[in-house]
């Protein structure tokens, strides 16, 4: 009995359309991935004559990637059934033959991912109980689900988003508790999640204490109408912010830290991908691992980037975590859609490793890049005056190596597929990613009759990377390509060398679009969390204060942040870079 093969690789959105595509139609098929048995790899090159995945085979007829599979499959549909065609094309006939379509028999690859948490859990103590603990994760959540949400309060022409009162605190705990705890317990408790840093003191009432009779924090919170936020909300224009990490890494290295996040994040968009491929982005967040996700990926604040010794080690966790962050922020705020929101997104949302702060544009420009100029931007990405010395050069790539930008992913069409890059194999691994970029037409075309090349956008915008002229290209490329696109570049260089004339070069269409069934608009203005309003709001919104919170004060005093947010001013809000 005949049988369809598909060569796949873990995490591809290519491969989740393809296998849709064939269950959708209840097409049996035999997967073999690639990343789970890498031997496999060279029987798919050998076979279709291409590196990337999926590859179709239909018994030992090549059918092609994903969009030659599907056209085909959508085509049979028109013509009396896949199934049936299915049958009499595929399943009448003998299994093939080459061993090189046979099944693995080796044992699947198994990653280091370094221990679980366990026991090691950071946790909080009750103040009224102390034998009894949480964790921080329990806590959080607890709190996110009593508090009130998506509220805004008004104190001298300016509004606060996102917050509470102390007065609505201490009544959410006393109520969540089933009113066995007193109000002084609700108070203790509200201390002790500003001092574990997971409520953030936003502005102060007015103290009823005197200022000889109580510490700052004690008379800051002894008036009800103090606002507090909760810290997963303080900052949300940086993606790991959900708390501030106390505790060390417990022997994970960052690369094993890495993979334990990337595999939960594979976990929740592989639940909130549909029966075609596509993402539904928003739901993300309500998926049960998201906030478990949130809270694990604040470790990241405690990796030290100077661990991280040699250029391979550097860029294979840089692109790994480029490609995470990418995937995290389209759930937690989505992505633009014009050009201006693209550039905002890349330069405002940010993530923390160690002590600093990064965008996705000093990621890529800054680390990854050895800190050249962004596209189109007048100045490097991390200052290097002597006064002014970014402290994140420390932690830049030496030797730059152009292929990352086959390896890097920002959620676009046009961008390559996303995989997961290791310091040991690397080389081997971004030859193959570059192999499989150059492979598609939509990436490089080659014209034999106009002795032209088109290529992608990627490497014009990036053309320090790769060449010094347009003149290098075709020499950068060969190193670049495989088989038939290697045949015919030589063909075009040889054409071009014989008369004398250069190879042209041109430049193809960057499809910005994203593989979604439904993803959110990035709005920096959802993510401010305070602003100021006219007389006549801050009127209107003090009386509805006055109505819904009765027990809040009426009075405001100054403005004071609390020691015990986030402990590093870099998860503040900071201009965009570039």
């Amino acid at each position: 009995m005949g049988r369809v093969t598909l060569f796949t690789a873990d995490g591809c959105c290519h491969c989740r359309r393809t296998i849709a595509a064939f269950e959708a139609r209840r097409i049996p098929y035999l997967q073999i991935s690639i990343t789970q048995h890498p031997s496999k790899q060279n029987d798919m090159i050998a076979l279709s004559n291409r590196i990337s995945t999926p590859q179709v085979f239909f018994n030992t007829r090549h059918v092609g990637g994903a969009k030659e599979t599907i056209e085909l499959l959508q085509k049979w549909d028109q013509e009396g059934g896949a199934y049936q065609r299915y049958v009499d094309q595929v399943e009448r006939m003998h299994d093939p033959c080459n061993p090189r379509f046979d099944p693995p028999t080796d044992e699947p690859v198994r990653v280091d991912s370094g221990p679980p948490r366990g026991d090691q859990e950071y946790s909080i103590c009750l103040p009224w109980s102390p034998s009894k603990k949480v964790t921080v994760l329990q806590m959080m959540e607890t709190c996110k689900s009593i508090l009130p949400k998506n509220q805004s309060i008004t104190k001298r022409m300016m509004r606060y988003k996102n917050v509470f009162t102390v007065a609505q605190a201490v009544k959410a705990f006393h109520v969540h508790y089933c009113e066995s705890i007193t109000s002084k317990d609700s108070m203790e408790l509200i201390r002790h999640l500003i001092e574990e840093q997971l409520i953030v003191v936003v502005q102060a009432g007015e103290s009823t204490e005197t200022n000889t009779a109580a510490s700052t924090r004690d008379a800051t919170l002894s008036s009800p109408s103090t606002l507090l936020r909760l810290q997963c909300y303080a900052t949300p224009l940086v993606l790991n912010s959900y708390r501030v990490w106390k505790e060390d890494l417990q022997g994970l290295t960052p690369s094993q830290l890495l993979r334990q996040l990337a595999n939960m994040m594979s976990q929740i968009h592989e639940d909130i991908t549909n029966e075609h491929g596509k993402i539904n982005f928003p739901a993300g967040q309500e998926h049960v691992l998201y906030p478990a996700f949130e809270e694990a990926s604040c470790a990241l604040q405690k990796v030290d980037l100077s661990d991280l010794k040699r250029d391979e080690d550097k860029i294979a966790f840089g692109i790994n975590l480029y490609n995470l962050m990418i995937k995290y922020a389209f759930i937690k705020v989505g992505t633009g859609e014009t050009d201006y929101s693209r550039l905002v997104f890349f330069n405002r949302v940010k993530f923390q490793v160690g002590p600093d702060l990064y965008s996705f544009q000093d990621w890529e420009n800054g680390i990854l890049r050895g800190n050249r100029k962004a596209p189109y931007a007048m100045s490097l990405q991390f200052s290097n005056k002597a006064k002014k010395r970014d402290p994140r050069l420390d932690y830049v790539v030496k030797n730059v190596d152009a292929r990352i930008h086959f390896a890097l992913n920002c959620g676009a069409e046009s961008c390559p597929p996303v995989s997961y890059y290791t310091a040991r194999n690397l080389h081997r691994e971004l030859h193959l990613a570059a192999a499989a970029f150059c492979e598609d037409e939509g990436n490089l075309y080659i014209d034999e009759d106009k002795r032209e090349v088109r290529l992608s956008k990627i490497f014009l915008w990036y053309k320090q990377d790769f060449v010094e002229n347009n003149k290098q290209y075709s020499e950068r490329l060969m190193k670049y390509t495989m088989s038939l696109k290697k045949q015919q570049l030589q063909k075009v260089c040889d054409s071009a060398q014989r008369e004398l004339k250069h190879v042209k070069v041109g430049s193809l269409p960057y499809n910005w679009s994203t593989e979604a069934e439904s993803i959110a608009t990035f709005d920096l203005n959802k993510h401010k969390l305070q602003e100021r309003v006219g007389p006549l709001q801050a009127l209107s919104q003090k009386k509805r204060n006055s109505v819904s919170h009765p027990h809040s004060s009426s009075e405001e005093g100054k403005t004071e942040l609390s020691a015990s947010s986030i402990s590093s001013a870099k998860l503040a809000e900071v201009p965009p870079s570039g």
